[in-house]
């Protein structure tokens, strides 16, 4: 009787969460099964543990108590109820232990992969990202690495220097125009240029080559393309930007724009005369004027003061009195005024000594012709035979009543000349003379066509010798060569 009351009780107890005497306690439990009846310790249901039941089991265990050890892998949770695997996203099985089938990924690999580009495969199993290539990044490994980077997710750091572009793969290094080496640090060699250094610099007078682009920064003084040009007339320096400063007439010099300054002239710019006393070029020469005159700071000519003349003013002149605004101002202008009448007179003369000549040379034609037309007309016949080798006076030539006694002709064996000893007579025009001389043998002289009038008649005349004059030895006679044909000469004057 007394057992059964006590079953009772328990039963009791446990169905209402109590224990102890006449249940009077009641079970402080969670996760359980209720308590015992008698010392009211919780039964914890699978999972749980714990006083109270109340704390979850510990990884890696399950089950009542969590007395169970679990067997899931590739970290994924134990179920600690039933100790079921839950995997981790990207894998899979009944202990998690393999990975998602390709093309797939995520919780329980229910996802499906994005299109990758650049990749070694598929996604991700477990983030469902693609698997780049060296030297692309990116969801789709459509990216190249940014400037710098380089390799495996694009982790790599470049080492190429001078702005050279790095090969986001292996590294290398593609260096800018006018650089080489490994990592783009040496400049190109003296005069080339260009890409790897390949081209020829081609500037001049000293001007730098650019290694980028060949083009030439000329140096001070020069300018063009190849810097082959001096700087423009009134330029010199950099870039021929400065503008020169000389004065004068002076020569600027396209590198430094120093002056080199004209005769008669000094000065930084060449502003400045020759100081007094000096002249000529660098103003190095002496003036050699006396009394006070004035030198010229170009030529070095002496301008004299009034009363003074000479080359050096050292002779006493003449005072020309008139209005003379001042001394330099006369001084300037006596030089050009003498020059200018000194080339004056010179044409002058010139012209008169032309025109004088001019005149002779008429007069002397003039009297050419008068000579000309006096001269006698001489002809030769041989036709006379000489026997006597003497000079004889034959007889007077017959002449008018105007006529002039002197007139004689002579004869001697070779040569019977009649000659005027003064001024011809004039002879009228209708006069025939007919002059014979014989002695064994006849000479016949015919004067004709005198013309009155002029000075000097021309006399046309015919000696006549014997045909067989060459064969009597007449020659022989007077100790002559035969080969000497004797003639007779009439002038008439």
């Amino acid at each position: 009787m007394l057992s059964a009351l006590l079953w009772m009780g328990l039963v009791l107890a446990e169905q209402d969460g109590t224990y102890g005497l006449n249940c009077a306690e009641r079970c402080d439990c969670s996760h359980a099964d209720g308590c015992h009846p008698t010392t009211g310790h919780c039964r914890c249901l699978p999972g749980w543990s714990g006083i109270h039941c109340d704390s979850v089991c510990t990884e890696g265990r399950w089950g009542p108590n969590c007395s169970l050890p679990c067997y899931c892998k590739n970290g994924a949770s134990c179920s600690p109820d039933d100790g079921i695997c839950e995997c981790a996203p990207g894998f899979r099985g009944t202990t998690c232990q393999r990975i998602c089938s390709p093309g797939f990924y995520g919780h329980r690999c229910s996802q499906t992969c994005p299109q990758c580009v650049h990749s070694s495969g598929p996604c991700h199993h477990i983030t469902g990202l693609c698997d780049c290539l060296p030297g692309f990044t990116g969801a789709l490994c459509n990216e190249v690495c940014p400037s710098g980077r380089f390799g495996k997710n694009c982790a790599g750091i470049c080492t190429c220097t001078n702005n050279g572009t790095c090969n986001p793969i292996d590294r290398s290094c593609q260096c800018y125009p006018g650089w080489i080496g490994s990592d783009c640090s040496q400049p190109c060699p003296p005069v080339h240029w260009g890409p790897n250094c390949i081209h020829t610099c081609n500037c001049h007078n000293g001007a730098f080559c650019s290694a980028y682009d060949g083009e030439c920064k000329c140096t001070p003084g020069w300018t063009g393309l190849y810097c082959t040009q001096r700087c423009p007339l009134g330029f010199y320096g950099k870039d021929c930007a400065l503008i020169c400063r000389c004065q004068n007439g002076a020569d600027c010099d396209h590198i430094s724009g120093q002056c080199t300054c004209r005769t008669g002239f000094m000065g930084k710019h060449c502003e400045q005369k020759c100081p007094a006393g000096t002249y000529g070029y660098g103003c190095r020469q002496i003036c050699d004027c006396l009394n006070n005159s004035t030198c010229d700071h170009i030529t070095g000519t002496c301008y004299c003061s009034p009363g003074r003349k000479g080359a050096r003013c050292d002779q006493a002149g003449v005072i020309i009195v008139g209005n003379l605004n001042s001394l330099s101002r006369t001084s300037t202008a006596l030089p050009t005024d003498s020059y200018q009448i000194g080339a004056i007179a010179g044409i002058i003369i010139l012209v008169l000594v032309v025109l004088f000549l001019l005149a002779l040379f008429i007069i002397y034609r003039h009297k050419q012709k008068g000579k000309e037309s006096s001269m006698p007309a001489v002809t030769y016949t041989p036709a006379m035979r000489v026997m006597n080798a003497d000079y004889a006076i034959s007889e007077t030539l017959p002449h008018s009543s105007g006529g002039n006694a002197n007139s004689h002709y002579f004869t001697n064996p070779s040569y019977h000349t009649l000659t005027q000893c003064a001024t011809s007579p004039h002879v009228n025009n209708r006069d025939r003379m007919t002059i014979a001389k014989s002695k064994n043998n006849q000479l016949f002289v015919n004067l004709k066509n005198v013309n009155p009038g002029k000075r000097g008649p021309v006399v046309d005349y015919t000696g006549t010798l014997p045909a067989d004059w060459k064969h009597g030895g007449y020659l022989n006679e007077l100790g002559k060569s035969p080969h000497f044909p004797t003639f007779t000469s009439i002038f008439v004057f």
